[in-house]
């Protein structure tokens, strides 16, 4: 009898130690495939923002529509790793792409605006043309050549649909991510956590920036 009840009681202690492992381990392994999926669609967006940045180089910055045309192109290259039936220029879809313009920035644009514009406070371009044969001055250390070079950063909102982990890691905006409130507030947001990248190219039309897109410029009130 004796031998009996300490199997009885290893097998009861067993049960124990499971019932507090298993959940550790069910979490651990959950936080794995959502970091694959994180990881896979950081490097998707890496392309996609690429992309993006090779029609932002031939496009008007000035114009409004040419940041529609960016986003629809990034959102179209994401739909490998997230397929969706609505059109990529739906309202929900293309809520899930955020642009900004890293470079040219105010200062550039100030410095290497064209004499005619309103510079920077209205509409402003900074010279494309014949950019070899100009002088190779620098103001505030920028030639001409560099300020022709395009920085796009692209924000993507990525649902890795994992248990636990989307609910965890849920946001509305990429400036709030890790707010306090995010933490706090249960119901803070939708389920999705912002991945971010950026691309460089050079500009194939005159960087432009007007007050319908100076929005999409960092330092731009």
């Amino acid at each position: 009898m004796i031998g009996f009840k300490g199997k009885g009681h290893n097998r009861g202690a067993a049960m124990i130690e499971t019932l507090f492992v298993f959940p550790v381990v069910m979490f651990l392994g959950f936080a794995i495939v959502h970091v694959g999926f994180i990881y896979q669609a950081k490097t998707n967006l890496e392309y996609a923002a690429l992309m993006g940045a090779r029609i932002a180089a031939v496009s008007d910055l000035s114009d409004p529509s040419s940041f529609v045309k960016i986003r629809n192109e990034i959102r179209e290259r994401m739909k490998a790793f997230d397929p969706t039936e609505n059109p990529v220029d739906s309202v929900d879809e293309s809520s899930k792409v955020l642009i900004r313009i890293v470079r040219p920035n105010r200062q550039i644009f100030t410095d290497w605006g064209r004499a005619a514009d309103s510079c920077p406070s209205g509409l402003c371009r900074i010279p494309n043309d014949n950019l070899l044969y100009r002088d190779a001055s620098r103001k505030n250390n920028v030639s001409i050549q560099e300020a022709n070079i395009l920085k796009i950063e692209v924000s993507y909102k990525v649902d890795t649909k994992v248990p636990f982990m989307r609910e965890l890691f849920k946001v509305d905006n990429a400036a709030d991510m890790f707010l306090p409130e995010a933490e706090a507030n249960p119901d803070f947001g939708t389920p999705g956590i912002w991945v971010t990248t950026d691309a460089v190219v050079r500009m194939q039309t005159d960087p432009a920036v007007s007050g319908a897109t100076n929005t999409f410029f960092d330092g731009y009130p």
